[in-house]
C-alpha cells in the first residue's frame, strides 16, 4: 500500500515520538517505521497499526489512487511525445535526402 510517509512523520513529531517508540507503540520494528516514513511502502497490516496508535481512519494515510493515475498518465503522455518527436526527426532525414537527391540529379 502506499503510505503518506509526510504524514506519518507529522503525526509522530506532533507526539514528540523517536521512529523506535512509535515502531514500539505499533508492534512494528524499526525498519518497517522507517521504510514507510521514507519510501510511503507497507503491507495493510502496517497501515492498520499506524492508524490505531494514531487514532486516525485508514484513508487519511492512504495515497489516493487518483494521484497515481496522474503519474501514469503523464509518463503515457511523455512516451507518446518522443515517439512523435522521433517519427517526425525520421520523416524529415527521409524527406531531406530524396529532395537533396532530386536536385542533384
Amino acid at each position: 500500500m502506499d503510505i503518506r510517509s509526510d504524514k506519518i512523520k507529522t503525526l509522530r513529531n506532533q507526539k514528540g515520538w523517536t521512529q523506535q517508540h512509535l515502531a514500539d507503540a505499533c508492534g512494528l520494528s524499526l525498519r518497517t517505521i522507517q521504510r514507510v516514513e521514507r519510501y510511503g511502502a507497507g503491507s495493510k497490516e502496517t497501515a492498520l497499526s499506524l492508524c490505531s496508535v494514531f487514532e486516525i481512519d485508514l484513508a487519511d494515510i492512504l495515497v489516493p489512487e487518483d494521484s497515481e493515475q496522474q503519474v501514469e498518465n503523464i509518463s503515457g503522455s511523455s512516451v507518446n511525445v518522443l515517439l512523435m518527436v522521433v517519427f517526425a526527426l525520421v520523416f524529415g532525414v527521409i524527406a531531406g535526402t530524396s529532395v537533396t537527391y532530386w536536385l542533384m540529379a
